[in-house]
């Protein structure tokens, strides 16, 4: 069928000169296929970011009241105060989240978000207790799972997120191609969705929220597992190394499920200004100070030549 109607220019002989399909119906089947999902819905994004924003808006004009653990992703408290909501964030330490606690604050017609593994702090509630979250919940609540490195968790015996179509019946799951399959740059996430709440959010993204060469390399990334298997289990044994390191050196390091660490030290601005003067830039996270993360910093696992120098500089100042 050829679409005459889109305003295209075709004359000047460009890759790229066709809008790509509006439905993404090629990446959306995958990802159906990936999960073994024939009836969910699968919702395209520019990055999972914006679907959060999304559903953060929807949550907003529909007043319903937002409840998020916190400390966890500084995005929640930026929608938070760009559309001046109703939310209550549920302040923790740097411990296990309290299921109980969490259930209690969230209201009928509520939206419960969760991030889990949990950015910055990095740490994991396992699918079971997730489960027993959900089922404490009012029935009319809506929960968003952000699962934006959910690949990384490497616990014994446990599935990686929750994708059975049960559980896509009581929550959206959302995720993101940026960190597992390294394309930060091109922006683009999905989440696994009822067809009822597809129907609801949808409208609320633009027409053509991706890019044809995003959603080319994004389904590439879908159809070639092995490398990035290869690339979880180096980021992984990187990130364990440079947490004994880290520890023996006097940090109290965070337990991880992620391509990151977060952690402190008695002296950790000398820490900084060392390790700014050596061309790295860690920052304090500035955004938690009002909590028991205001004097952590968080750093990703980088390639093995940078994260061997970063050691190096550690081992060093030691």
């Amino acid at each position: 069928m050829i679409r005459m109607h889109l305003n295209e220019n075709p004359l000047v002989k460009q890759r790229y000169c066709r809008y790509p399909d509006p439905q993404y119906g090629e990446l959306r089947s995958l990802l159906r296929k990936q999960f073994g999902l024939k009836h969910t819905e699968v919702l395209i994004g520019n990055g999972s970011t914006e679907i959060i924003t999304a559903i953060f808006l929807w949550a907003h004009l529909n007043q319903k009241k937002i409840v998020f653990p916190w400390p966890s992703y500084i995005l929640y408290q930026e929608l938070e105060y760009l559309f001046k909501t109703d939310v209550t964030r549920i302040s923790f330490g740097l411990d296990e989240w309290d299921i109980e606690k969490i259930a209690d604050a969230v209201p009928e017609n509520g939206l419960l978000i969760l991030c889990n593994p949990n950015n910055p702090t990095g740490r994991y509630l396992p699918r079971e207790a997730i489960r027993r979250l959900i089922s404490k919940l009012p029935v009319s609540a809506t929960v968003l799972l952000d699962e934006a490195y959910i690949e990384y968790v490497d616990v014994e015996n446990e599935e990686h997120g929750l994708t059975d179509a049960d559980f896509i019946q009581k929550c959206i799951v959302v995720r993101t191609f940026s960190k597992f399959y390294g394309l930060a740059g091109w922006r683009i996430g999905y989440a696994l969705l009822s067809s009822d709440l597809f129907k609801t959010l949808r409208p609320y993204l633009q027409l053509w929220n991706v890019s044809a060469p995003a959603l080319e390399i994004a389904t590439s990334c879908v159809l070639d597992q092995k490398r990035f298997l290869e690339g979880k289990q180096k980021t992984l044994h990187l990130r364990d190394y440079l947490s004994g390191v880290l520890k023996k050196t006097g940090f109290s390091v965070l337990p991880s499920q992620t391509n990151f660490l977060c952690f402190t030290h008695p002296n950790i601005d000398m820490w900084i200004e060392t390790w700014k003067n050596e061309g790295y830039l860690i920052n304090l996270l500035l955004p938690f100070v009002d909590s028991e993360l205001n004097s952590y910093v968080r750093l990703s696992i980088e390639e093995d030549d940078i994260m061997e120098k970063f050691l190096q500089c550690i081992l060093k100042e030691r």
